[in-house]
């Protein structure tokens, strides 16, 4: 492979204030984003302005005269893959905050003696809270299933409530999902009862606002929530094949405590989905299964289904993203060739297509609800078993980016975790007692008051 060794003046440092390298690209594409909490892509050496070392590559084209340059803003790309000095793009701040770091978001109430049922956690980016059942597994003190909330921002469980009418139900395993933004949720509960509910409660005061019981045969696991006009829509996958194993659509009015519950025969899948579009007068989500990703809506009277993607080889993940209205596709073909296809979904055509070094998969199991909470514009996937890394694929730029290793934080199955991009940060508990916050390492521009600039100004002119 052909490298080269090159070094750029990205500014001058007039006022002595130190810089810090927020993003830089190499023809067009992106090497480093520090506001995104990515994993550079390639080695570099920024300087800041405040320098006094001298760097390598300055000896090497100067000599034993060469300076370290204080007071000018430099990066330097050492055995950069390249036959010439590429073009580069670079955003810098000298009024920006260092970000990242694990801190623990400290309990109120009992500490749990565990918090390995990944089922009965959720999480809601709305309001940036964690919902965790505990039953007697976690807290063995208890009486009937207790919800605990904690708020990510404040990293506090800000409270905990008893769930009515759950004294049966004390040490069955249960399933949750926050109705986004609502203080509702949904949680199916009584592994035990061949009638299991599926109930949603205020999480505020821990009472029923409605309930749906299943048939004996059926087990139901309910996947993505999406509101429409005044009503939460709800779309799950019956899990257990002797009940017929399909797919189950549910319309929840708050109001006037309705749960109404739409079953297809068909199952059009458990392990890969997606909130899908929200526009007027129609709502909906998209599922995969076998080769076939579906687009299920509700347009206020019926649900819908309708073909969104056919593939021909493995699809390992899919997510719609609301900025650029593509249905993104992770599909293996041929075999060993990781293609991320952006599908138009009203048309099932593929609109565009990139390829990515590394085989993804999609950050949930076949039994919870989703996980990741990308930013408009991204999907964010799993790199597997074996490594656990949390992949961002940024949409328009056509990459896909490292943000974290998320086994070598955690030491666990990313797919335990939950993940919110707007705020940098991921959550994870599995083999905890606590739940611990991992704000990705990153840097944040910031801005300098008029006050500031014209000290630094008066400053400068009198020297």
């Amino acid at each position: 492979m052909v490298t080269i060794n090159v070094g750029y003046l990205l500014c001058k440092d007039y006022f002595r204030r130190g810089y810090k390298l927020i993003r830089f690209e190499a023809d067009g594409a992106v090497m480093f984003d520090a506001e995104n909490g990515a994993i550079p892509r390639c080695a570099f050496r920024f300087y800041n302005g405040l320098q006094t070392a001298v760097d390598p590559i300055t000896i090497e084209v100067v000599g034993s005269d060469a300076g370290a340059h204080t007071g000018d803003v430099l990066i330097f790309l050492p055995d950069f893959p390249a036959s010439q000095a590429p073009t580069i793009t670079a955003v810098i701040s000298n009024a920006a905050t260092d970000v990242g770091g694990v801190a623990v978001i400290e309990w109120t109430g009992e500490e749990p003696v565990n918090l390995n049922d990944v089922l009965i956690n959720a999480y809601d980016p709305v309001d940036g809270r964690i919902y965790q059942v505990l039953t007697t597994d976690e807290v063995p003190s208890q009486t009937c299933l207790n919800l605990s909330v904690l708020d990510v921002d404040s990293e506090t469980e800000l409270y905990r409530v008893p769930l009515e009418d759950t004294a049966l139900y004390a040490g069955n395993r249960g399933f949750i999902l926050p109705l986004r933004g609502s203080g509702y949720v949904v949680i199916r509960v009584g592994n035990s009862d061949p009638s299991s509910p599926t109930r949603i409660y205020n999480a505020a005061t821990g009472h029923i606002v409605a309930e749906w019981r299943e048939d004996a045969d059926e087990n139901i696991n309910w996947m993505m929530s999406q509101p429409f006009e005044d009503k939460w829509l709800l779309l799950g996958s019956d899990l257990d094949s002797s009940g017929g194993g399909g797919t189950l659509m549910a319309v929840v009015d708050i109001a006037l405590g309705t749960f109404e519950v739409t079953r297809n025969a068909v199952a059009l899948g458990s392990t890969l989905f997606s909130l899908g579009r929200i526009a007027n007068g129609s709502t909906s989500f998209f599922v995969q299964g076998g080769s076939t990703a579906t687009e299920v809506a509700y347009n206020g009277e019926t649900w819908s289904t309708a073909i969104a993607y056919t593939s021909v080889g493995i699809v390992q993940g899919i997510h719609y993203d609301p900025l650029t209205e593509y249905l993104v596709v992770l599909e293996e073909i041929p075999s060993g060739t990781h293609n991320v296809q952006l599908v138009t979904p009203d048309t099932g055509a593929l609109a565009d297509a990139f390829t990515i070094s590394t085989r993804l998969f999609q950050l949930c199991f076949s039994t919870t609800g989703l996980r990741a909470f990308p930013k408009p514009g991204f999907a964010l996937f799993t790199s597997g078993s074996g490594s656990e890394g949390l992949w961002s694929i940024d949409i328009s730029s056509h990459t896909a980016t490292l943000l974290d290793d998320v086994q070598a934080e955690t030491g666990n199955d990313a797919r335990n975790g939950l993940y919110d991009q707007a705020r940098l940060s991921y959550f994870a508990a599995y083999g905890e007692t606590v739940w611990k916050k991992y704000t990705l390492p990153g840097t944040t521009p910031g801005q300098i008051s008029l006050q500031r600039h014209i000290t630094d100004v008066l400053e400068g002119l009198s020297t």
